[in-house]
């Protein structure tokens, strides 16, 4: 017997993921009508927390007024025995993360006319939530978390946006909170990692992420950690597309390059001025493709976006992180927080960090001879100091009265040996010599051994402070030296009335990350 939740039965799960559940049912009503939906309910635990119940309420609310062919319609948002839930447009498809990997195990690479009419669609629904008025009144929805996860490609062509669950109304202060991180790193615009707020240009930019990717097969900014991720993405220019791939037209790579500027001033604001501009640089290209072809990128095996979670990863809310649907760098940055690791090495100039493991492969013999090299050269050096010649040393200490006296004396024979002693003078000069071991190389390297290097991550963002200095705001992606060693950092919110102290261990001579969550006790 199938479950039942409010007017829907409960055919198969889909997916799970940290607060939901998504199910194909299918809706009963009179006189034979049966529709099949997709239904996301937040899990029972979760049902008793406030926050929880409210977000997930908000995505309801929020993505039940967009109505538009390329958003996924929201039927209804409903309770039944204390546990909500959301009923949605059910899409025979495939996510474009699904495509993208269709298409790389055969070898191809989306058509750039497809990837650009697909990018289209993404936009038209984008602006549809962007520009959403309501009783007459702007109410602009940003979605926030645009990535080929939450862009669903259907059978037939048509490409719809998925997933408001991190969306906020720019206009409602009871869905805004301030400084908040959210989404897939690689889509994030920079002005976002420096504590602007998102708003559509934000979006924009995610999309022409999207579409770097479905040009070249990869996105633009890619990392073995997320602290070097974060530095390409702020700092560093993508590769432009036309080198990765001959056919991108120059005055289509033009386009991209521009919406994947650094400044959001000297992007595409809107996701219509973006659309103009795309068709304005590829109209023959676009002029030969056609709907029906787009839904031929689906992968013919899948027939149903919802066939598994693999092929529909975006219908779970907040995903587990390292989900094998997630590909490197797209963690939910506003999901749980990780426990403080270390990242070995590091550098100044914040290239991408060395892997430890390679410093763990070295040879036990290397590092055998090599402390049996230091230890010669110790006992060398100490055999020195002993040997050296100790008179030049004692000279000094004498004065140099008593042998004039002596050479003074009347022919005395015995006074002979004195001049031998009288080079003295010259003894100044030669203790100055061993002056030079002040060098002391020790020194040095054990002021280098006796500092870190920190980066702190947090949820929500947040002053950083060590001994009532404040070292900068969250995300802190450029490493601060820090004593080795246990330190004790202050984080701080003020827009939210909380500050909290955190305890970290510095490792010397290595990069250690702090990953914070304020909200958590």
């Amino acid at each position: 017997m199938p479950e039942r939740l409010g007017h829907y039965e409960l055919m198969r799960r889909l997916a799970r993921g940290g607060m939901g559940e998504v199910f194909v049912a299918r809706q009963m009503g009179p006189g034979g009508f049966v529709r099949e939906v997709v239904v996301k309910r937040l899990l029972p635990h979760l049902s008793e927390n406030a926050s929880f119940v409210e977000q997930f309420l908000n995505e309801g609310r929020l993505a039940g007024l967009v109505q538009h062919p390329n958003v996924v319609q929201v039927f209804e948002l409903g309770e039944d025995r204390g546990t909500y839930f959301l009923a949605m447009e059910r899409v025979r498809g495939q996510s474009l993360r699904g495509v993208l990997r269709h298409q790389a195990s055969l070898g191809h690479r989306v058509p750039v006319g497809q990837a650009v009419a697909l990018a289209l669609q993404a936009l038209d629904g984008l602006q549809a939530a962007h520009g959403l008025m309501v009783d007459g009144k702007p109410l602009p929805i940003v979605h926030r978390d645009v990535s080929p996860e939450n862009l669903l490609l259907s059978e037939h062509g048509q490409l719809k946006v998925v997933d408001f669950g991190l969306a906020r109304a720019r206009t409602s202060v009871a869905f805004t909170k301030t400084g908040v991180v959210r989404g897939k790193l690689p889509y994030l615009a920079p002005d976002l990692l420096q504590g602007a707020k998102a708003d559509a240009g934000s979006d924009v930019y995610a999309l022409a992420v999207v579409l770097y990717e479905l040009f070249t097969g990869a996105p633009p900014f890619d990392a073995e950690t997320e602290g070097a991720l974060m530095y390409k993405v702020l700092y560093e220019a993508p590769r432009p597309p036309a080198q990765l791939r001959e056919e991108v037209p120059a005055a289509l790579e033009a386009v991209l390059v521009r919406a994947l500027e650094k400044a959001p001033e000297r992007r595409y604001g809107t996701a219509t001025e973006l659309a103009s501009a795309l068709r304005a640089a590829c109209g023959p290209l676009l002029s030969q493709v056609q709907v029906a072809e787009l839904g031929r990128l689906v992968e013919p095996a899948v027939g149903d976006v919802a066939e598994g979670a693999e092929h529909h990863p975006t219908l779970s809310t907040d995903a587990p992180l390292g989900a094998a649907a997630a590909p490197r760098g797209t963690e939910d940055l506003a999901g749980p927080a990780s426990p403080p690791s270390h990242v070995g090495g590091g550098t100044v100039d914040l290239l991408p960090l060395p892997p430890a493991p390679e410093r763990a492969r070295r040879s036990p013999w290397t590092l055998a001879a090599v402390g049996f090299g230091l230890t010669a050269t110790a006992l060398g050096l100490g055999f020195w100091w002993v040997q050296r010649e100790p008179a030049p040393v004692v000279v000094p200490a004498a004065p140099v009265e008593p042998p004039l006296p002596v050479a003074a004396a009347p022919g005395g024979g015995d006074a002979s040996p004195e001049p031998a002693v009288l080079p003295a003078p010259a003894a100044p000069e030669v203790v100055a010599e061993p002056a030079v071991e002040e060098r002391r190389p020790e020194a040095p390297r054990r002021k280098v051994a006796e500092k870190g290097r920190l980066q702190v991550f947090a949820k929500p963002w947040a002053d950083v402070y060590w001994r009532g200095v404040k070292l900068g705001v969250t995300p802190l992606v450029n490493p601060v030296a820090m004593p080795a060693g246990a330190q004790v950092l202050t984080l701080k919110n003020d827009q939210l009335g909380v500050s909290r102290e955190f305890r970290v261990k510095i490792a010397a001579g290595a990069t250690t990350e702090l990953r914070a969550n304020l909200l958590e006790r």
